[in-house]
């Protein structure tokens, strides 16, 4: 399985007893949504690649966490290992979105447009600020424009051409792209 092929769910976080189980915090919307998954594929170790690792049991806790038991992993030292390793699902598993719903990871590399000022630029990342996500865009100069994820924002989805086309509050876009934020 290749990264790319895949979405960010969350990671290892710690140890859990000594009976090799580990404590997952996901890093995703809705985590209860994940209780019923059976494996997961986690990056253990630079050019290591996603290994699969199938889940026995998983116990769902409060804030965004759950104590995951791992098939063949027996002992606190084996789970000591996994400690820090992001934690992958392939993005063939995730529900289509429709209308103007995306996942955040979905969307990077797309073009966004606005309907008043034309291409923006390209999304590199959405910045998942707790208070007010933010779209984090590149434009043909790599100046960074910085766009907030709002609903009313979102005009159109379109994922056949991978763009986004947005209606930004006026004067936001041009704010970043006057000369006294040039460094």
């Amino acid at each position: 399985m290749e990264k790319d092929q895949c979405f960010h769910l969350g990671y290892i976080i710690r140890t859990f007893r000594n009976e090799g189980q580990v404590v997952a915090r996901f890093e995703v919307d809705d985590y209860q949504a994940y209780e019923g998954m059976d494996i997961v594929f986690l990056e253990i170790g630079r050019g290591m690649g996603l290994v699969p690792f199938f889940i026995d049991k998983m116990v769902m806790r409060q804030k965004n966490e759950a104590v995951l038991t791992f098939t063949d992993v027996n002992d606190e030292k084996e789970a000591l290992h996994l400690k820090g390793s992001a934690m992958y699902l392939p993005d063939v598993v995730l529900p289509q979105l429709e209308g103007k719903q995306f996942y955040f990871h979905e969307v990077t590399g797309w073009t966004v447009e606005d309907i008043n000022f034309g291409e923006v630029g390209t999304i590199e990342t959405v910045i998942e600020n707790p208070s007010n996500p933010l779209f984090q865009i590149l434009n043909s100069e790599n100046k960074e424009i910085l766009i907030p994820l709002h609903d009313h924002f979102i005009e159109e989805v379109d994922r056949e051409n991978r763009k986004l086309i947005i209606k930004a509050p006026d004067g936001l876009i041009e704010m970043f792209l006057s000369d006294e934020n040039d460094d």
